[in-house]
């Protein structure tokens, strides 16, 4: 507090140094008693005036503007929590106990037209490696598997041969 005070002295001290303020209060000292009580008046309006408008105004802006986020925020919630099983649950078939990584790679991969050269378990994932096939077949097959039964490929490398949309793949598939 008393840092501000010696801040507002030395600011009093500055701006009265000047010669438009020397002049404005001496002005103000040689007006009526009236005429001093209206400035002052006037002057505690216009602090008012500046204090909404740099305080209030801005405050006022910010709240209204937070409570239409948060309401937006809310419908968008809402909206998620109705929807929430049209979206994506019901387009993946249910995998039995049985099925294997192994299983549902072979089984859509036969049904896409494509066979595997080698495959090797790793831990929780398959490494998979397919010899000339058409690359937007292989395409096809791995989006099959994402939206059907939620496998993806985690590391995807393509070999382009001599004949052209024909190509050597090495896939890792997790899921």
């Amino acid at each position: 507090m008393k840092t501000f005070n010696a801040l507002l002295e030395r600011f009093r001290n500055e701006v009265a140094s000047t010669l438009l303020a020397q002049k404005l209060w001496a002005r103000y000292e040689t007006a009526a008693p009236r005429e001093q009580l209206a400035l002052r008046l006037l002057g505690i309006f216009f602090l008012i005036v500046l204090l909404l408008l740099v305080v209030v105004l801005p405050l006022h802006r910010f709240n209204t503007a937070s409570i239409a986020d948060f309401r937006a925020q809310q419908e968008t919630l809402a909206w998620m929590q109705t929807n929430r099983d049209a979206i994506g649950s019901d387009s993946q078939k249910p995998r039995a106990p049985g099925d294997s990584l192994m299983a549902i790679a072979n089984q859509s991969a036969r049904n896409a037209g494509l066979s595997f050269k080698r495959y090797e378990p790793n831990g929780e994932a398959l490494n998979l490696w397919l010899e000339q096939v058409p690359f937007n077949q292989v395409v096809k097959w791995l989006d099959a598997l994402q939206r059907d039964y939620g496998v993806t490929a985690v590391d995807f490398t393509a070999s382009k041969r001599d004949e052209a949309g024909v190509v050597d793949i090495r896939v890792t598939l997790k899921g």
